[in-house]
């Protein structure tokens, strides 16, 4: 699984820029908060994404992490609702 982020780069073009490669979605989910969390205040990232590699150098994004995240994006499991 990728992680990655959503930016806008020096030339003002929205670019995918894949941060880490993970084995499994709990590591990948670990990485993305982690990854949100130290983009707090890069005026150039949108939003962090976790999802499956789409070509060599893009990932279709899965899940998408606010910067920084919510809570119930750091702990989904213990946010169900019920």
């Amino acid at each position: 699984m990728k992680v990655g982020y959503i930016q806008r780069n020096p030339e003002g073009v929205v670019e995918q820029v894949i941060h880490s490669t993970h084995d499994s979605r709990e590591e990948a989910h670990i990485a993305a908060v982690a990854l949100a969390d130290s983009l707090v205040g890069n005026a150039n990232v949108f939003e962090v994404q976790r999802g499956y590699p789409d070509t060599e150098t893009t990932f279709k994004a899965r899940v998408s992490y606010n910067v920084p995240p919510t809570d119930v994006q750091r702990n989904p499991s213990e946010n169900t609702g019920e």
